[in-house]
């Protein structure tokens, strides 16, 4: 049996999913494809942020016990990053809801977790990532609006907005003045993750 992945992405969409795979191979570009796994997504059986919210607590575990397993393998932490529309809710709500799920967990070890303190990160663009992949390849943006329905060729500002996001999460200093306050988040979100 195959290692289990350095970073599991839970996300409501196959783009969030592109486009975090893009940061990581930005951050990390030795990071292989194998070594990068997609949490199953709804895939159309409910709302893409409804499933996140119920699966959340079940990857926490196993996010936990792969933790375990690696410290006596002596191999490095892995990452789960978990991506979540704020729609037209606020980010803080949002939070909130995953931390709910935390709490409501029939797992003590999930109960009992920080997921600061164990190299979770919570991606929470406001309505959609659309709204980020606009962001981070310099167009402006409003993000009380949802441009996911837009025309864009989306699969092509991936590469270069990944670029950008590894940019602004490994600089020391603030991300730049258009950066949005959901994404703002996010990079705090990608600085708490460790080597």
């Amino acid at each position: 049996m195959s290692s289990p992945a350095p970073v599991v992405i839970l996300a409501e969409d196959m783009r969030q999913a592109r486009l975090v795979r893009a940061y990581l191979r930005a951050r990390h570009p030795d990071l292989h494809r194998k070594n990068i796994r997609d949490a199953e997504m709804a895939n159309g059986r409910c709302s893409g942020e409804q499933w996140v919210r119920e699966h959340y607590a079940d990857e926490v575990l196993a996010h936990i016990i792969r933790r375990l397993k690696l410290s006596d393998m002596r191999r490095p932490e892995k990452w789960l990053i978990v991506v979540i529309d704020a729609d037209n809710r606020t980010v803080q709500d949002r939070l909130n809801e995953l931390r709910n799920c935390i709490a409501e967990s029939k797992d003590e070890r999930v109960r009992k977790c920080r997921v600061e303190n164990i190299n979770i990160a919570r991606l929470i663009p406001k309505w959609s990532v659309e709204t980020w992949i606009l962001n981070l390849n310099g167009e402006p943006v409003d993000e009380d609006i949802p441009y996911k329905r837009q025309h864009r060729l989306w699969d092509r500002l991936i590469p270069p907005a990944a670029a950008e996001w590894h940019g602004w999460v490994s600089r020391a200093e603030n991300p730049p003045d258009r950066c949005t306050p959901s994404l703002k988040q996010g990079i705090s979100e990608l600085r708490r993750l460790t080597a």
